[in-house]
Formats: structure tokens, C-alpha cells, sequence
């Protein structure tokens, strides 16, 4: 937290944050509908700066919606910003509300920018010896900056002052405006002097300083190291009228009229209840959270503190009373701890991945309100303890291998790492809550259990001080510490954590329990997959680092010659990877596609585009591939070999996507790229141990035939139980030939349109995928549905079902809820509604996957222990380590098991591969 001055000020653009929140969350709405985003937004922003910078108060201004000065001198000013979103409009009184309800002093003007009000304040607040900050990202308001007034550079986190404004724009803060006047503003529309860029600008604002100055010097422009002196002189003689129009536009007023003094503009006490309720409201947890858990206002503010300092300083002791710092206490914890029948448990780490951390203790809870927290010897929060981790956790593996023993924990596949490093195996009854948690999407942006209490009334937040009040055991604070760097707060956060875990599971478990289609996901899918990510995690993937360094090397010279190819092309000498050069090459070259921004874009789709019409992008694109190739898995990969393995462990979270699929971390091995023309892939540099090969086992064609399954189309589902090539069938009808007549192209048209349909694609997009017109494109829908009629009665059904209820089903009934589907904005309502059609075949195939997965694991582990194992998930295909000599049998028998994991009204069909690479499977 930096104290900039016991006396400092805050005078935040309230105008500007709103956009900047806004646009940094578009797509936030409540489950009421009511966007949210850009309140949500400022209200962090508040919040950070309460919290970084510590200010005795704060003012927030906002534009007025009238006219102003500015509009009548110019009207052209700010006339090309478009008119402000509907979804933003409808946020602004109820953000006024909450600045209200926080006692935050809220100012706006009527016909005057809330910049001159910013102005016209900082100027005050400087004379009544205050320190001011602005938070604003104008840049119109550097000209304010002086000794005592700096701007917050939100964006990067610090301070301007003069030294920095000076630094940032060239010129010193005073002489913004005249630097602002000469080369105009486009983002407010302010025309400058035509043909004065900024180096021009920099120039003659150093030299003269102001406006007045540089007309009264006209003649010695000719003395300055500027290129085409002639020309900027004749250009400023012509825009004289402008240069000074644009300079009073650009300048900000330091007196406008206030209709309250300074003095009465000071923090209020924030109006609690209309706060919890208007948090609740909008669905903002995490805000509800830090709030009652007094993180939002600096201490200083004493009329704005939510909680008394003295409540907390009664409580803090207590907060160690439960810790566990030595042996003899340890034993006496140790000897009542056995006679539960349950309890929570949760680790504290320094974390890193779930393959490497440090353990700095592990917090315990029970039914009867009991919670300690056992610190081991050289944890790193700088306590003293005597309890070695080794010797503490072989007496409590008898506790944690007990059948008996009902076992509550958070994010349960971490705490299986951590107990099989301390050779622990957890056994049979245990729960989860972050499963628990995402199964009734009680906090939809994350599984915090903290803010699930406070948000669902699960228990009053009191409660927990008053536990912590009841302690009768005291304890000499001084004997903790062998620094004062620990962090208090680290410590009461996670001696809570274990009671939070239990209350959180007793409440929502029995809820579970009610729910047949709950209570049989969270049983025989999400708990019992999190054993099987665990094992196929700690089993890693071999990697070839030395082919990869080959790779590399090969790479690199692959780089350097299309470098060379490049040069000769354009005449120049450039960096392939800078935008900004490769613009300029190609405006010279008059190649070039001009977005709304006005700017030459070189994106991939621009630069295939261009390629029809010159060789020089299609390098480009070609050089980019291989160096995103190189930097992002051919030279990273090798550094994250663990030592002790020689593999690589990536981390596989089922509670991250909408639909239910696996999304895989550090590194993200659903995501390594497929070429099967090239020799050199990078999948080869996966491979097997010796006397084992790579398996890989892929469900074919799982989405179109769950979407045959759910929409019960006749001819979709007689052609996969036929046996029939379905891409040949759809060619046939879209192009009105025989099955034995389709071609190639024909079938990779079909292709491409069955996958498509079930992603609800447009004709638009569709034209976009196969290069054709809308009008081509709009047929092959038409005719696809009058083939598979009964995939379009699916699929509007399917909307109206999504429109109604907010949320589709997969055929295990997991809910799945879709965003935006009952929003009034048309294009969020349509761009929901594709997702809807999608969401409930690829939550489906999730399903079914993640079923493959258990029941896979369970027979491996059984029957095939020592010679096969699970290795790696990519959506709909399973990678194994299988030794050579039983790869026949155990690859039919995994086919088998795989085959039968759902009762589809189609058959489901695995395709399985055997090599000795995982490009050789392909």
C-alpha cells in the first residue's frame, strides 16, 4: 500500500473508467439479465485504488450528457465517437447508486467535461495543501501534473509526476496542451495543424514551449533541424485560426463553477445493507466478500471501516491458539483428533504446479467446530516449529488410509499429489467441495469458499469470529515469529480454510444427495475421474528433448533462409515479427486490407488473403508459423522435463470450460499442432519407453453421432448403423450424384458441413470456411436440412428450450448454462444461441470421455498395472503406454470398454492406433 501523503486526494475520471471497465467486460450479465460488466469494473478499480494507494478521500467525476464550452466552439468535437452501447447506458444510474451507497463523494456538472471539473478540483485541493492523484488514462490531463499533482498510470500500476510526463509524452507537463493543439487529438476529434506529426510537434514545443511562442518565431523554423521547414511554416501560417482553436479545445479550466466547496466533498460511512443487497443483486461475491472482510477501505478512513479495529485485535490472538507448533501438543491434539468420524482437511504450499511445491503446514476441521493448523519445521512464513513433516504424517496415515474415516477436502487431485509425496493414500470415502461447488454453479465465476458462504447465507459471517472468541487457550505471539514477515492475514485465511471445506460440504452434500441426476454425476463421474487425471498425470508423457534440439536447429535454419526469401522480395532489410515494419513494406508494395480502425492490418486472414496477390505475406505467414512453433513447444517443452521423472507432468482441470471437457495446463498438451505431410513433426518427440509403444484410442465421429442420438434423425441414424461413410451420404445429396461417384473434394466439402451445422454455424460463416459465396453456402445448409430434417427440428428446439430456461442438458442431464441466450442485444442473443445448439454434443462427448477415462483406469489398474497406462487426454482421444509384447490384447480390450460407455441409440466406434511415436498414430 503506498501512503502518498496523509493528506493526498483521489480525483478519479469516473467517465473514463466506465469505458475501460466496460470494454474489459462486455459479456457480464447477473442471471437476471442485467448487464453488469462495467460496474463491476469501476468498483474494482475503486477499489484497487483504496487499497494501493491509501488516500484520505476521493472524489469521483463524470462527464455531464449536455452540451459544453468545447461543443460550442467545435462542432465537430468528439463527433466521431459512437454513440454510447445500450447494455452501457443501462449500468449508469445503477452504478451512481452503489458510489452512493459506498459514501463516496459523486460530482457531475452540468455542461461541463468532468475533465475542467477535475481541473478546477486538483487546483483547489493543491492550495488547501493537499497532495492530489488523478485516475484517468486522458492524456489530456497530463498538463495538470506538477509537484504537488500526479497522474495513476492504471494500466501500469505507478505514478506520474513531472519527471514522468516529461519522459512519457517529451515534453514537460505544462506544455501538454500546446503539444496536444498542433498535432490534434483524433480520439476527441480536435483537428491540430495538418501536416505536424508528433516528432515535428516535440520539436517545436522544446524550442518555443507554447503556441503564442511558435507564431511569434515563424521565421527561425527555418534554423530548426526539421525536414520540410517550408512546408511546416506555410502549414502553420494557414492553420493559425485552427492551431489556437485547437489549444483552447485541448486546454483544461482550472475555475469552473462548483456548486459545493471542497470541504463538504469527504468520505461518508458506506450505507451497509443497500451495499450487501445491491452486491447480491448483481451476483458480485467476491466484492460481497472483500467488503465484509474489511478489504476495500485503507484504515485511515475511519468513517468508512465496515468492521472496528479493536474487534479484530481481540480476535487475532485466537487465531493462534489453534496453531500446532510442537510435539507434546501435536500428541494431545493427536490422541482426540482419532475419535472423529470425519473431518476436512487442506495444505498450505508454496505453490508452483501440483508436481512441485513446498509445505508449509496443513489445516484440519471436525463436526464439532474444532480447527487447528500444523505448522512444520522450515515452512517458509518465517514461523518457528518444531514438528517434523515426516514424523507428523506416519501417524496420521493410519487416520488417512482408515475406510471408515469419512474425508472432506478442496481441489482433492492437488491433495492426492501431496499425500503420495508423503506416501499417504487416501481410501474410499472422501468428497470434494469445488466439485460439489460446480455441480450447482453456486459461484459461477470461481469456487471460492469464502464468498459461497457469505453469498448464499450458509452460515452469518459472525459466526466464525464468535468460534474464534470462544477459545479458551492463549498463547505469546512473539514465540511464533522468527521474522515480523509473516503475513498475519496468510495465517487466519488458512486456518479458516478447513472449516469453510467442511461447512461448505455439509450443507451442499445432502442437496447433492436429493438430486438423483446430481448425486449420480458428482458420484460416478466427477469424483472418481479426479483419481484417474491423478494417476494419468503423475504417469507423464516421455519426451525426445534431443529430437526436439534437432528440430530446432532445423527450424532455425528454415527461419533464416525465408528471412533471406523475404529481404529479396521486399528490397529491405526488416523484422518479420514487427507489425509496424511489415505495414510499411507493404503500403510501399500497396498491400494492404484497411480495418474500421483505419489501420493496416496483418493478421492471419489478411495475410491469406493477400497471398492470391503476392508471394511476400505467404512468407510471412509461413516464417510466423515456425517461429510460434520453435518459441511455444519445440524449445519450451524440453524445460519442462522434471528432473527426477525425465517427463513431462501437465495438469488436467475438469471445472474450468463451460461444456464440461478437460482443458489441460503447464504445458497445454491438447493444443500440440498436427501435420501429418511433415516428417519432422513434433508429436514424434513423443514417445515410449523401451519394450513399450504409444496407443492412441479415438472415438470416431462422437459429435455427429450424439447428434444423431439426440435429434433421432432418420437417415442420420440408419447411415451409423449401416455402417456407411456419413461424409459420402451428405456429398451425394449436396451435389445430387451417386455415393461410389463422390470425389475427394466432394466428400471434404460434406465434411466440413456436417461438422459445421452442429457448431450452428451461418451461411456467412460457412462461405467464409469453404471460400464460396453466401448465397452457395446458404443452399448446402438448406439442402443439409431437408436431408436431415430432423437435425433442424433439434436445433430449434434446442433455442427455445436455452431461451426458456436459460440452460441445455448433455444425456446424463448435466446442466449446462448458456450466457447471453435471454439478453435484449440481438447479437449476444445469436451468438448464444450457436452455443446452445453445440453445448449439449460437446458436453455430451465430455461425458462420455471422461466415463472412458474411470472405467479405463479402474481395468488398467487391475488387471494391466505393470503394463499399460493412461498417459494423455486430447478431447476425444486417449494416449497409452502399452508394452509390446501385450499391445494386441490390451488394445482390443481398451476398444471394447470404450465402445460401450453409453447406451446410444448408434453405435459408438474407436479407432485405434499402434506406434512407436504419437505421430505415428495419426
Amino acid at each position: 500500500m503506498k501512503n502518498i501523503h496523509q493528506r493526498s486526494l483521489i480525483l478519479v475520471d469516473g467517465t473514463s473508467c466506465l469505458y475501460r471497465a466496460y470494454y474489459a467486460f462486455p459479456f457480464f450479465f447477473n442471471s437476471k439479465g442485467k448487464p453488469s460488466g462495467a460496474i463491476y469494473g469501476v468498483l474494482n478499480i475503486i477499489r484497487s485504488l483504496f487499497l494501493n494507494y491509501n488516500p484520505y478521500t476521493m472524489i469521483i467525476v463524470f462527464d455531464s450528457s449536455r452540451k459544453n464550452f468545447r461543443k460550442k466552439l467545435y462542432k465537430k468535437y468528439k463527433k466521431n465517437r459512437l454513440s454510447m452501447p445500450e447494455n452501457l447506458k443501462l449500468q449508469i444510474n445503477p452504478l451512481y447508486q452503489v458510489i452512493e451507497y459506498l459514501g463516496i463523494p459523486l460530482i457531475i456538472e452540468s455542461n461541463v467535461e468532468a475533465d475542467d471539473v477535475i481541473g478546477t478540483l486538483s487546483k483547489i485541493a493543491e492550495q488547501e495543501n493537499f497532495s492530489v492523484l488523478i485516475s484517468s488514462n486522458d492524456k489530456d490531463m497530463a498538463q495538470l501534473v506538477n509537484k504537488n499533482i500526479s497522474i495513476i498510470d492504471n494500466s501500469k500500476k505507478c505514478v506520474l509526476g513531472p519527471k514522468e510526463i516529461k519522459k512519457k509524452y517529451g515534453v514537460k507537463a505544462e506544455y501538454i496542451n500546446h503539444f496536444l493543439a498542433l498535432t490534434g487529438d483524433v480520439s476527441d476529434n480536435i483537428p491540430g495543424v495538418s501536416g505536424i506529426g508528433k516528432k515535428t510537434a516535440l520539436v517545436l514545443i522544446n524550442k518555443f514551449k507554447s503556441i503564442k511562442n511558435i507564431y511569434k518565431n515563424l521565421k527561425k523554423i527555418q534554423e530548426l533541424p526539421l525536414r520540410g521547414k517550408i512546408r511546416i511554416q506555410k502549414n502553420l501560417k494557414k492553420y493559425q485560426k485552427i492551431a489556437f482553436l485547437s489549444l483552447k479545445l485541448t486546454t483544461i479550466k482550472l475555475n469552473v463553477y462548483l456548486k459545493d466547496k471542497i470541504e463538504n466533498m469527504v468520505l461518508l460511512k458506506p450505507k451497509i445493507k443497500l451495499l450487501l443487497h445491491f452486491f447480491n443483486y448483481y451476483e458480485f461475491s467476491y466484492l460481497h466478500k472483500f467488503f465484509l472482510e474489511n478489504k476495500w477501505f485503507v484504515p485511515n478512513n475511519h468513517n468508512c471501516i465496515v468492521k472496528k479495529k479493536e474487534n479484530y485485535e481481540k480476535y487475532e490472538k485466537n487465531y493462534f491458539n489453534n496453531m500446532i507448533l510442537d510435539k507434546k501438543k501435536f500428541e494431545m491434539w493427536l490422541s482426540k483428533f482419532k475419535e472423529n468420524k470425519k473431518f476436512s482437511f487442506f495444505f498450505d504450499l508454496n505453490y508452483i504446479n501440483e508436481t512441485v511445491f513446498d509445505i508449509n503446514g496443513i489445516t484440519f476441521s471436525t463436526k464439532t467446530n474444532k480447527f487447528c493448523y500444523l505448522v512444520f519445521k522450515n515452512n517458509k512464513l518465517n514461523i518457528v516449529s518444531d514438528l517434523n513433516i515426516n514424523t507428523v504424517f506416519k501417524k496420521l496415515k493410519i487416520i488417512f488410509e482408515n475406510p471408515k474415516i469419512i474425508k472432506i477436502t478442496e481441489n482433492l487431485k492437488l491433495q492426492y499429489f501431496i499425500l503420495f509425496f508423503l506416501k499417504i493414500k487416501i481410501c474410499n470415502i472422501y468428497f470434494d467441495t469445488m466439485l460439489e461447488l460446480h455441480l450447482f454453479k453456486y459461484n459461477k465465476l470461481s469456487y471460492d469458499l469464502t464468498s459461497v458462504f457469505i453469498t448464499n447465507n450458509i452460515f452469518k459471517y459472525s459466526q466464525y469470529e464468535q468460534l474464534l472468541e470462544n477459545s479458551n487457550e492463549s498463547i505469546n505471539l512473539d514465540k511464533i515469529y522468527s521474522s515480523k514477515t509473516t503475513s498475519l492475514n496468510h495465517i487466519k485465511k488458512i486456518i479458516k480454510k478447513s472449516y469453510f471445506i467442511f461447512k461448505t460440504h455439509i450443507h451442499i452434500f445432502p442437496l447433492i444427495k436429493k438430486n438423483k441426476v446430481i448425486f449420480n454425476l458428482y458420484h460416478n463421474i466427477d469424483l472418481p475421474l479426479v483419481k484417474t487425471l491423478f494417476q494419468m498425470e503423475l504417469n507423464g508423457v516421455l519426451i525426445d528433448c534431443n529430437l526436439l534440439k534437432s528440430f530446432s536447429k532445423i527450424i532455425t535454419k528454415k527461419l533464416i533462409k525465408l528471412e533471406k526469401e523475404a529481404y529479396m522480395l521486399s528490397g529491405i532489410i526488416f523484422n518479420l515479427s514487427s507489425t509496424k515494419q511489415i505495414q510499411k513494406i507493404f503500403l510501399k508494395k500497396k498491400l494492404f486490407v484497411v480495418k474500421n480502425n483505419k489501420k493496416f492490418s496483418t493478421n492471419k486472414k489478411v495475410l491469406l488473403t493477400l497471398s492470391k496477390y503476392d508471394p511476400l505475406p505467404k512468407i510471412i505467414l509461413k516464417y510466423r508459423s515456425l517461429r510460434k512453433l520453435q518459441s511455444t513447444y519445440i524449445n519450451k517443452l524440453p524445460k519442462m522435463v522434471r528432473k527426477d521423472s525425465k517427463r513431462i507432468h501437465t495438469s488436467y482441470y475438469q471445472t474450468i470450460t463451460n461444456t464440461g471437457r478437460l482443458s489441460s495446463k503447464n504445458p497445454n498438451l491438447q493444443n500440440i499442432p498436427i501435420d501429418k505431410k511433415k516428417e519432422k513433426n513434433i508429436r514424434t518427440a513423443f514417445i515410449a519407453p523401451k519394450n513399450f509403444i504409444i496407443m492412441s484410442a479415438d472415438y470416431s465421429q462422437i459429435e455427429l453421432r450424439i447428434i444423431a442420438h439426440l435429434s433421432n434423425d432418420r437417415a442420420l441414424v440408419h447411415a451409423f448403423n449401416t455402417g456407411k461413410d456419413i461424409h459420402s451420404i451428405t456429398a451425394s445429396d449436396l451435389f445430387h450424384v451417386n455415393v461410389n461417384s463422390v470425389t475427394f473434394e466432394q466428400r471434404k466439402i460434406a465434411k466440413t458441413i456436417n461438422f459445421s451445422v452442429i457448431y450452428g454455424i451461418s451461411a456467412f460463416g460457412l462461405a467464409q470456411k469453404l471460400d464460396i459465396d453466401i448465397v452457395a453456402a446458404e443452399k448446402y445448409i438448406n439442402l443439409y436440412f431437408k436431408k436431415y430434417n430432423g437435425v433442424y427440428k433439434y436445433i430449434e428446439k434446442i433455442k427455445i428450450f436455452a431461451a426458456r430456461k436459460g440452460y441445455v442438458r448433455t444425456i446424463d442431464k448435466r446442466k449446462l448454462y448458456i450466457r447471453n441466450i435471454q439478453s435484449s442485444n440481438k447479437n449476444y442473443q445469436k451468438a448464444a444461441e450457436r452455443v446452445a445448439v453445440n453445448a449439449p454434443i460437446q458436453g455430451t462427448a465430455a461425458d462420455i470421455i471422461k466415463k472412458a477415462m474411470i472405467y479405463v483406469n479402474n481395468d488398467l489398474d487391475q488387471y494391466f498395472s505393470k503394463h499399460a497406462g493412461m498417459i494423455m487426454q486430447v478431447h476425444d482421444e486417449l494416449v497409452f503406454e502399452i508394452r509390446k509384447e501385450k499391445s494386441f490384447y490390451i488394445a482390443k480390450h481398451i476398444q471394447k470398454i470404450m465402445e460401450s460407455c453409453a447406451n446410444l441409440n448408434v453405435p459408438l466406434k474407436v479407432n485405434i492406433k499402434i506406434g512407436k511415436n504419437w505421430n505415428s498414430v495419426l
